[in-house]
């Protein structure tokens, strides 16, 4: 018995996603992010490199934890101190306000991450923002 139509496959994933499903996408595949000063912060510049996996291994579970791993540099930004200085700003408020009630546990990770910086710099969070 031969078909008229042969079967063809399908996706299943929509064609189509939101700008956020395309960014979590983005995010899953970091493995990891380095952040290196060239200079004295207050006047200096910074370095943030973000790495991929460059496995070509498919299947998740059978992919190493370990950084030694191969890994590529994506993406490289150089940005002043007082630029970082904003950005962390703007980081904070806006985990602060997305659920400042009761944030989950990322949110809260971040804004304990942001307050341990502070208490380092012997101050509130206000002393070492700009």
């Amino acid at each position: 018995m031969t078909l008229s139509n042969p079967l063809k496959p399908t996706p299943i994933a929509p064609e189509w996603s939101s700008p956020w499903h395309h960014m979590v996408a983005i995010l899953r595949k970091i493995e990891y992010i380095k952040i290196e000063s060239l200079s004295a912060c207050e006047t200096g510049t910074f370095v943030i490199e973000i790495f991929e996996a460059t496995s070509t291994n498919r299947i998740p579970t059978n992919r190493s934890r370990s950084r030694d791993r191969s890994t590529a540099m994506v993406a490289r930004v150089e940005r002043e101190c007082t630029e970082f200085n904003a950005l962390r700003t703007q980081v904070y408020i806006v985990v602060h306000n997305a659920h400042a009630e009761s944030p989950c546990e990322f949110c809260k990770s971040v804004m304990d991450l942001f307050w341990a910086i502070a208490d380092l710099h012997g101050g509130s969070f206000r002393d070492w923002s700009p």
